[in-house]
């Protein structure tokens, strides 16, 4: 699900943001991007499981919207999800930290 706020795109990944799920959601990033939005916030409220794929492809999209001068957020992020992102320091990067921010 995806809701568009201004120049802004809300993704809801769905429940789990895993390797047998996360090309279809690649596939959903790439289309905003192609259509020019340049600000994503992907909406961590009902996400229960993140593997290291799905990580990849949120790292991915990261990197293609600031090379494009754009930004991707995460948002609602439940501390069991932040926990497994902050090791890897994107959460600094990617998370807005406010807990309903669009």
């Amino acid at each position: 699900m995806a809701r568009t706020k201004g120049e802004n795109k809300v993704i809801k990944p769905g429940k789990d943001l895993i390797a047998s799920r996360a090309d279809n959601f690649r596939k959903r990033l790439l289309k905003i991007v192609e259509e020019r939005i340049r600000e994503i916030d992907i909406d961590f409220a009902s996400v229960k499981t993140v593997d290291s794929v799905g990580l990849g492809v949120i790292i991915a999209a990261h990197n293609t919207l600031k090379n494009a001068g754009g930004k991707l957020r995460l948002i609602n992020v439940p501390e069991k999800s932040a926990s497994f992102l902050r090791p890897q320091d994107w959460i600094n990067i990617l998370w807005s930290g406010g807990q309903n921010e669009h």
